[in-house]
């Protein structure tokens, strides 16, 4: 048997052509480009004795990460009195009380990253709100947690 190719057939393999081209260009999507920034994040600790919070200063050089070392430094620290929270079986009542004699320490914290359209990172490590996160300096090391991160283009 003699296979016989015409107009129409060019033109349905023409059409299949470039609907996978399409579908090709479309399933790749655009890649923003990745952008330097200063990152800023607010780190948590919680429930600690007074000597410690009064040790974290502002400018100290802080890494985050047990393996990530994400470098960072003190732009702000605020120490207030631990607070938690309790639940009333008896009337349903949530209540608010003060831990004595311990302290919840919120550290500001600046490091060089960078932006991309999915995460934004520092030393090539994704810094996410609510990630914990072991901290390391000179004079105290300590765990949190991640309550904000921010970014501002340079």
């Amino acid at each position: 048997m003699k296979a016989k190719w015409n107009l129409m057939d060019g033109l349905i393999l023409l059409v299949l052509i470039a609907a996978v081209a399409a579908g090709g260009y479309l399933l790749r999507g655009k890649q923003a480009a990745a952008q330097d920034t200063e990152v800023t994040m607010m780190v948590e600790l919680t429930s600690k004795e007074k000597d410690f919070a009064e040790l974290p200063k502002v400018g100290d050089a802080v890494v985050i990460g047990e393996k990530e070392k994400m470098q960072t430094r003190v732009t702000d620290v605020t120490v207030t009195p631990a607070v938690t929270l309790s639940y009333d079986t008896k009337d349903g009542a949530v209540r608010e009380g003060h831990v004595p004699d311990r302290y919840d320490i919120k550290l500001t914290l600046e490091g060089q990253g960078i932006e991309t359209a999915q995460a934004v990172e520092i030393n090539g490590n994704a810094v996410r709100v609510g990630m914990g996160a072991a901290m390391k300096s000179k004079n105290w090391a300590g765990y949190g947690f991640v309550l904000a991160v921010d970014t501002a283009a340079q």
